[in-house]
């Protein structure tokens, strides 16, 4: 009976995959990565002609591992070493972030060096959340379950058309020099419970930032309504959180039910709005003092005073936080 002889494995300047083994048995395996729906790694080999049975190479070799994000901002596959399929690295593949959606993250991966490198995308699958530091953070789906965390150490921020964007600075290969890279994250904001402010992006696959907060602040500023909310971000090797102040601009409209939104405008025209349950006191004919609640009916300690003016149907409102209190007069279109 003949013994078949074991393998390792290596990557050569060409990105290719290189077995060898004992006796000086090495051959260079023409093939590709691939990464299934569940974030496995496969190479796939066009030509294991030519090569011993003994040598027990497969078509297909799939490789043991986990997604992880380094310092800077590098997307790398790291070989697990205890699998039965043998690498001398440990990083088999190193990409870089092209751009996020609702379900997964864009990778360019460059395999092979100088004149024999070749560049791919590759698309991971999960979902992106925060985690407990309000930090962004992608989860990779595993094909054995769990998952891999991929979290961005840096601090986001929020453009004018409300979108999140997270920047951050790349090392330029062969120099010290870097440039800037920007992630952008489509969706919308929204208020589910007190104490948290939510980013959407999608509901189905759950993708979406509930980022930890205090109390709402809402002002009239310049003839516009805003609701500012204070995160905290805590950034890596840094010991105190980034303070980071959302400003959301919109338009307060009441329904005669008593129900409020905010409408916010995104990008494209795009409009979506925060809707908020209330308790409803009637001042008089002329006003209406609405305590604004989360759609679980928990208070979210603000206070709307609507008043009518009742020649031109004009809404003004009085915005007001407890328990220290702001008062902003400013025109706002209102139904009644």
């Amino acid at each position: 009976m003949k013994t078949k002889h074991k393998i390792s494995y290596d990557i050569d300047h060409y990105g290719r995959m290189v077995a060898s083994g004992p006796h000086g048995f090495r051959a260079v395996l023409d093939g590709r990565f691939t990464i299934d729906k569940d974030n496995a790694v496969t190479y796939n080999i066009k030509r294991p002609a030519g090569i011993s049975p003994d040598a027990d190479i497969p078509h297909r070799i799939k490789i043991e591992g986990k997604w992880s994000l380094d310092e800077d901002h590098n997307v790398n596959f790291i070989v697990d070493h205890s699998s039965d399929i043998r690498f001398g690295e440990d990083i088999l593949l190193s990409g870089e972030i092209l751009s996020a959606s609702s379900g997964s993250l864009l990778l360019s991966v460059k395999t092979g060096y100088k004149g024999g490198a070749t560049v791919r995308t590759y698309r991971l699958r999960g979902k992106w959340q925060t985690d407990y530091d309000n930090r962004i953070t992608f989860i990779a789906d595993r094909s054995a379950g769990g998952h891999d965390m991929l979290t961005l150490g840096g601090a986001w921020d929020v453009n004018k058309r409300h979108h999140i964007i997270y920047k951050y600075k790349k090392r330029i290969p062969g120099g010290k020099k870097s440039s800037e890279r920007t992630i952008h994250f489509n969706g919308y904001w929204d208020v589910a419970r007190s104490g948290s402010l939510l980013y959407v992006m999608d509901l189905k696959n759950d993708s979406l930032f509930d980022f930890r907060i205090g109390i709402g602040i809402p002002e009239f500023r310049g003839g516009r309504s805003l609701m500012k909310y204070e995160v905290g971000i805590g950034i890596s090797k840094r010991k105190r959180p980034f303070k980071r102040l959302v400003k959301l601009y919109g338009v307060w409209k009441l329904s005669r039910n008593g129900k409020i939104r905010f409408e916010i405008g995104y990008a494209e025209g795009r409009v979506e709005s925060i809707d908020f349950d209330t308790e409803v006191k009637l001042k008089d004919k002329y006003m209406v003092n609405l305590r604004l609640k989360d759609m679980l009916g928990d208070d979210l300690g603000i206070n709307l005073t609507f008043t009518r003016d009742m020649i031109d149907g004009k809404g003004y409102v009085r915005l007001e936080h407890a328990p220290r209190e702001w008062k902003v007069l400013g025109g706002i279109y209102s139904r009644w």
